[in-house]
């Protein structure tokens, strides 16, 4: 049985294709590091400019997640650059504070980053393939916030959609703020320009689409007391194969966090 307080980690390779069947290489890759003690190894894998940062954050919580971001972020995109030391890739912030690669051979490799409690899970990709992840914890205090936040259209279009109402309104957010991080906006945007107009439960996912950006669809993975987004141009597509795949691979991670 896996203890709760050991470090789990999963990268996974991925091939997003485009209509014309060119093949875009992507990864994901999640941990889970329930106790700062366990982050040793991830600290050492720090590039020296983000050990500087590290050591400057003062509460165990803001550490926490700043490695589970960072750990996650250059694994994935290790594999894409294929750089076996970590402390070569540095994830720096952008103006908007989004996530920047920075490794001296590569420069056209992008990632997005999100952490909930314990899991750090990011997707590392090609400027080509411009692609935002998100993962929430289920939570049923957040459903009179989440309500606030839909528009009429969306209170139509997860009416009929087969869970309860948190598990609903997780989808909404954990889709809208995967799209925002392609954007580059996160939460800097108002929620009525990433509204969704389209749901669809299929092969076990759960797909969405947007009303006012129907270049982009998001596909969603309900684990336990989670929702993980994953929103990718509508142009591409994985083999089913992989996305059952990937799916086992969180569940691995994310199980009994």
């Amino acid at each position: 049985m896996t203890s709760r307080n050991q470090q789990r980690l999963s990268t996974a390779e991925m091939v997003a294709k485009d209509r014309a069947g060119r093949g875009y290489r992507v990864c994901i890759s999640a941990c889970h590091i329930p106790l700062i003690e366990n982050c040793t190894e991830a600290v050492q894998l720090l590039h020296p400019n983000e050990v500087e940062y590290f050591r400057s954050l003062q509460y165990v919580r803001r550490q926490r997640s700043y490695l589970l971001g960072r750990y996650s972020a250059k694994r994935a995109a290790a594999v894409l650059i294929g750089e076996d030391q970590l402390d070569k890739i540095m994830i720096d912030r952008g103006i908007f504070t989004q996530p920047v690669v920075v490794h001296a051979n590569h420069s056209n490799i992008q990632v997005s980053i999100s952490h909930c409690d314990n899991v750090g899970i990011s997707i590392g990709f090609p400027e080509a393939m411009p692609m935002g992840i998100d993962i929430e914890r289920i939570d049923n205090r957040k459903i009179e916030t989440l309500e606030a936040q839909m528009t009429a259209l969306e209170q139509e279009v997860i009416r009929w959609l087969p869970y309860p109402a948190p598990v609903k309104l997780m989808l909404l957010w954990t889709a809208k703020e995967a799209l925002s991080k392609i954007l580059k906006t996160g939460l800097m945007i108002h929620f009525k320009f990433l509204e969704i107009d389209h749901f669809e439960v299929k092969d076990g996912f759960i797909y969405s689409c947007f009303e006012g950006f129907p270049q982009y669809c998001t596909l969603s993975y309900i684990i336990e007391d989670y929702v993980c987004s994953i929103t990718y141009p509508k142009r591409a597509s994985f083999s089913i194969e992989t996305l059952h795949g990937l799916r086992q691979n969180l569940i691995k991670v994310i199980s009994d966090t």
